[in-house]
């Protein structure tokens, strides 16, 4: 009976950790927290969320001033985002992490999906972006 018991708990246990990385090609849609941003002009003031809908193959979001959708095209681990459209409200001071994320959306040509954490690569394989999992709310 124990042995029964404890392959049961080894099989749940097996199954749970493989659906995280079963599909490194795949994200899931849901909200993320933006918790980097590889560009000397990003200058955090407060924790940022991004929305992406894989469904839609688009991302979105507000930051200090406007907010923003973007949509994308993925190719297996290949992205290309295309040009962003958001709120054209000005806002002194406030304009200067949306212009830098803007900015680096058009260098990510990879990602990586691993433990909840989405990273986006530019051309040389250097890290641009990158996303922590938060639920599909």
């Amino acid at each position: 009976m124990r042995l029964i018991l404890s392959f049961c708990i080894f099989v749940l246990v097996s199954c749970n950790s493989t659906q995280k990385t079963a599909n490194m090609d795949e994200f899931p849609t849901g909200n993320y927290e933006l918790m980097a941003l590889n560009t000397e002009n990003y200058k955090p003031q407060k924790t940022y969320r991004i929305n992406i809908n894989t469904n839609e193959q688009r991302l979105g979001g507000k930051f200090d001033c406007n907010t923003f959708t973007c949509e994308y095209e993925k190719n297996g681990k290949t992205l290309d985002f295309k040009y962003p459209i958001s709120t054209k409200m000005y806002c002194e001071g406030d304009m200067t992490n949306e212009n830098a994320f803007f900015g680096q959306l058009g260098l990510i040509t990879t990602f990586e999906y691993k433990d909840e954490t989405l990273k986006f690569f530019g051309e040389d394989n250097n890290l641009i972006l990158e996303l922590k999992y938060l639920s599909n709310e």
